[in-house]
């Protein structure tokens, strides 16, 4: 399960909401946290607060969104003569340092492209903000032991819930005015379904609307802002009004609205959508709104996050660690499997041999036994191809005479050495018994030792004499 969580730092409360996503991403648990705030320039106490909510939670999240309050950012609406996005993107590093009155590396920018007319001109909203508000923010997070992983202005998350609660009351075509109450402030809105056209910070608390001077004051703050949106807007108007945040004890607020301002109007409270889901602790002040944080708790690419360069090493360094922890594990892992498996062949040839041993000590009498026998069979069989070989000699000596061939003597040494001695009716004889010879192949270097013509009574003959090896 993959924790996400938002953390808003505002002037009198903390305000933490976290979810926790199954591996298909369907949300199981939801945490809302609003921690009163006694000190806000203690950045030391901010942080102490901060990490105790989440350890009171039990949470560390994986994912962290900071949520930037609207008074903390400027906002211009701008027509610029260019319809590329690199232009665009010069032009606004050129507008940046007009609207903030510092220099243009303390500053951090976003924007949105609203629309491209025909005649070439692109109109975009830019917000801006002092880098050392952003500093000091992610400091006072990472001194409680978080980083932050997305810098959002909460004008967005007020966007993006009137969306996913009104959507049906939204054309598509349509713009509308979003006013979300809260202790410190009011963030007005106007949007249509596809971009959020216009933000403006209206410094009136909701406890100020439970009196009629506050109210007064709080429709002429957002006349001036509609007044504001139509110099900008020529030809738009709200068509609705959605009003959230803390708005549980402001009945009247909603007929007022409607008779002042002659345009219809819806309340969207975050108390019975929470309700609906799985909660496992929610604490929210009645004159607080947590309605941006919740929705960025789900991601939506068509938000534009803040950033500077601290953070973006700060978070490549800690993507790294994160990879070479995982790295580090996995080689541990296998190693130890590795060694295991190795380990266990050991202990299974150890055993085996073990067991091997036990039989061989059970069966040593009968072995000495064997071996002996073996001893007089190997004896025996010696004898018995010493014998053998004679006999297999003359076999193939009494195929290869012929009748013209008369053998007188055969001598075997003991290297089987054959001293051969014959006659032959005549040469030609000799010659034709050395042939059949060289044929047999236990006879091997073959040679004539002598040939000699003899004659008797009975006729001339040829005496012979051959040496051949015997091989078997």
């Amino acid at each position: 399960m993959r924790n996400t969580a938002v953390i808003e730092l505002g002037q009198h409360y903390i305000k933490i909401a976290a979810a926790g996503y199954s591996i298909k991403k369907i949300l199981r648990k939801f945490f809302c946290l609003v921690v009163p705030v006694s000190s806000p320039d203690d950045d030391a106490q901010t942080s102490k607060l901060l990490s105790e909510a989440f350890a009171g939670m039990k949470l560390k999240p994986r994912f962290l969104v900071l949520s930037l309050p609207r008074r903390l950012v400027t906002a211009r609406t701008l027509s610029l003569p260019s319809k590329d996005q690199k232009e665009i993107s010069k032009m606004v590093d050129l507008h940046v340092d007009r609207i903030l009155p510092c220099a243009k590396e303390e500053i951090a920018s976003i924007y949105s492209v609203l629309e491209k007319t025909e005649f070439g001109y692109s109109k975009i909203l830019l917000c801006v903000v002092r880098k050392d508000i952003l500093k000091r923010q992610l400091r006072i997070v990472a001194d409680a032991g978080f980083f932050v992983d997305k810098i959002y202005l909460n004008s967005y998350g007020v966007w993006e819930w009137n969306l996913s609660n009104c959507r049906s009351q939204i054309e598509a075509d349509g713009v509308y005015l979003g006013l979300d109450i809260d202790c410190d402030y009011t963030e007005l809105i106007v949007f249509s379904r596809e971009h959020l056209l216009f933000t403006r910070s209206v410094i009136i608390r909701a406890e100020q609307l439970l009196e009629e001077t506050g109210r007064v004051q709080f429709i002429r703050e957002v006349k001036q802002s509609l007044a504001i949106f139509r110099s900008e807007y020529e030809y738009k108007k709200p068509e609705k009004i959605c009003i959230s945040g803390a708005i549980s004890e402001l009945k009247e607020l909603e007929g007022l609205l409607q008779r002042e301002l002659e345009i219809p109007v819806t309340s969207v409270p975050i108390g019975p959508l929470i309700g609906g889901l799985k909660t496992e602790r929610v604490e929210i002040p009645r004159f607080v709104s947590v309605t941006p944080l919740r929705e960025f708790l789900f991601s939506n690419s068509r938000r534009v996050s803040f950033s500077i360069l601290e953070t973006q090493l700060r978070k490549a360094f800690r993507e790294k660690t994160r990879d070479l922890m995982m790295i580090g594990s996995l080689v541990i892992y296998i190693s130890f499997i590795i060694c295991g498996v190795f380990l266990g062949r050991i202990c299974n040839r150890q055993a085996y041999f073990e067991r091997l041993q036990s039989h061989l000590e059970s069966i040593g009498p009968d072995t000495e036994d064997l071996i002996r026998k073996s001893k007089r069979i190997d004896s025996v069989k010696g004898v018995l191809e010493s014998r053998e070989q004679p006999l297999l000699f003359l076999e193939e000596i009494h195929r290869a005479v012929s009748s013209r061939i008369a053998i007188k003597a055969i001598k075997i040494s003991r290297d089987n050495e054959v001293v051969l001695r014959g006659e032959a009716a005549a040469l030609s004889d000799v010659f034709e018994f050395i042939e059949v010879l060289k044929k047999i192949e236990s006879f091997n270097n073959i040679q004539t030792k002598y040939t000699r013509k003899k004659k008797t009574r009975e006729g001339e003959f040829t005496d012979f004499g051959l040496n051949f090896v015997l091989e078997y």
